[in-house]
């Protein structure tokens, strides 16, 4: 969790591979390599471990879709960003204030500004 706050994604993503290895899987330790690979500016990274976090233990909880859509904002990647609102929604996991901001990130960062005019009518 500390190389992941710090943004070493690496040492993180080493960690979740024990712990795979081990099959001591833990929604947390995804959630903590999106969010590392996030900061680092790695979001194609962060997709495929939410990728993974839903493969290997079903699906996965707001925290996680939200350190991604985060990534995404951090990306300016808002078409990613659509598609991970759409599978939390096929999971019905609800968004909280944190992932509407991630989102709204994304679109402004995307330039679609009246995304974010949208999504603030939707709320």
């Amino acid at each position: 969790a500390a190389a992941a706050r710090a943004g070493r994604w690496r040492d993180a993503e080493r960690v979740l591979d024990q712990a795979r290895m081990f099959k001591r899987m833990h929604p947390i330790l995804y959630t903590s390599v999106i969010g590392a690979c996030g900061r680092a500016r790695e979001h194609e990274r962060a997709l495929r471990h939410l990728r993974r976090l839903r493969d290997d233990l079903g699906r996965a909880d707001v925290f996680a879709f939200t350190a991604a859509l985060d990534a995404c904002a951090r990306a300016g990647d808002y078409a990613s960003a659509e598609g991970i609102l759409a599978q939390m929604a096929e999971d019905r996991v609800r968004p909280n204030l944190r992932t509407y901001r991630a989102v709204a990130r994304a679109a402004a960062a995307a330039g679609e500004f009246s995304r974010v005019s949208e999504m603030m009518d939707d709320a």
